[in-house]
């Protein structure tokens, strides 16, 4: 049996992606990004090839047991570390068990509870920095999905008619119950090998992401979502759901298990996941918390400064714009564009300080940065009102 019970995995997998940095995942996947796609893989498509110990598709199940091998060569090719050991012996059991055939439930739980722990051993990025445009994403998914997927969502394009496997309908809540926006994300990016579903690597990262949360919304239904923004008002599942890669990374089966955890109906934490996947912002940071992130990574680069390590006050630096910053700049540039960009300007200077210049320099740029970014927040704050 796994060593990994399903709650210490899901807390686990929540206090990691609380303290993810969102970066974009490249094209050419590391092992741990195909290792998460072999596991999502294994535990959505083996449940239906057995049924009571007997094999109903050979052709399926010949090759979930060629996945769940190249799951545990994949573990064995990541770097060391501490735990890796232990992941390791779960993925044996997840081999031992398609061998012999368990129960697609059993499956499915392995699974998951080896990709959550997986994600919190090697901190594996699992959300973007920002929830995506999603202006033309219908535009999107109908240049490059519906033609196998079909116009809905159903699997039933025009191209899909033969295909092996065919393509997936994204309103099958059985099949998507266990898979996570990112678990979309990373098909889409990397595609799915010995199938017809290729990589759309050459899309950006912004549209990988808006298209897997537009598939992601289609396996719920307008009552769930009614009735997941009303919990989520009444602060069901909130120390759950603080960011977005909380959201990305969250199926509705470990949706269920929290709410359980919380002693509430497990159909209440599927509902708040239908709505947060259609209402993604609700968990972006604001634009005000944003600059006073920014005005303390300043603090912290002049600190770093003064103790004399320039390439920490440089990093600090490079935060106060890319954590900081840059997530208000899309709502300052419509208040105010000349102080969008007095700061920027202001930013590339206290940036180039924190290599070349006086402690002394340093201070002042910031000085007259926090007393940019402060106008800044008053400026927005005045068109909220």
């Amino acid at each position: 049996m796994s060593k990994f019970t399903a709650a210490r995995a899901l807390l686990l997998f929540c206090s990691t992606l609380i303290l993810l940095p969102a970066l974009s995942q490249a094209a050419d996947p590391d092992p741990s990004q195909r290792l998460l796609q072999m596991l999502d893989y294994v535990g959505v498509d083996y449940p239906p090839t057995v049924d009571s110990g007997k094999v109903v598709d050979q052709v399926e199940y010949a090759e979930m047991e060629e996945f769940s091998r190249e799951i545990t060569l994949l573990l064995r090719s990541l770097p060391e570390h501490e735990g890796k050991s232990i992941l390791i012996a779960n993925a044996n059991d997840i081999q031992r068990g398609v061998s012999q055939r368990v129960e697609g439930e059993e499956i499915s739980r392995l699974t998951q509870a080896l990709k959550a722990a997986l994600i919190s051993d090697y901190g594996i990025v699992v959300g973007p920095a920002k929830a995506p445009d999603m202006s033309m994403v219908e535009v999107w998914y109908e240049s490059n999905c519906a033609s196998c997927h079909g116009v809905a969502g159903r699997g039933d394009g025009p191209l899909a008619k033969g295909m092996e496997p065919s393509p997936g309908d994204f309103h099958d809540t059985a099949r998507q119950y266990t898979r996570s926006i990112y678990d979309l994300y990373n098909t889409i990016t990397l595609g799915v090998p010995e199938t017809p579903m290729v990589s759309f690597a050459h899309l950006s990262d912004d549209q990988r992401w808006a298209l897997a949360m537009l598939v992601g919304r289609y396996s719920a239904t307008d009552e769930q979502r009614a009735k997941g923004k009303g919990l989520w008002e009444q602060g069901v599942l909130r120390n759950q759901f603080l960011e977005l890669p909380n959201l990305t990374g969250t199926s509705y089966a470990m949706a269920e298990e929290w709410a359980e955890i919380d002693g509430r109906l497990p159909e209440q934490g599927s509902a708040v996941l239908a709505y947060l996947r259609s209402n993604p912002q609700v968990l972006e940071i604001s634009d005000q918390a944003a600059l006073d992130q920014s005005i303390a990574m300043l603090a912290a680069s002049v600190e770093h400064a003064r103790n004399g390590d320039r390439k920490a006050a440089h990093k600090a630096a490079l935060s106060a714009y890319l954590d900081g910053f840059e997530m208000a700049e899309p709502s300052l540039v419509v208040v105010d564009k000349q102080l969008k960009l007095e700061i920027e300007k202001a930013m590339i200077s206290f940036r180039e300080a924190t290599r070349s210049g006086t402690v002394e320099q340093l201070e002042e740029i910031q000085d007259g940065l926090v007393e940019l970014l402060n106008a800044a927040k008053q400026a927005m704050n005045k068109t909220s009102m």
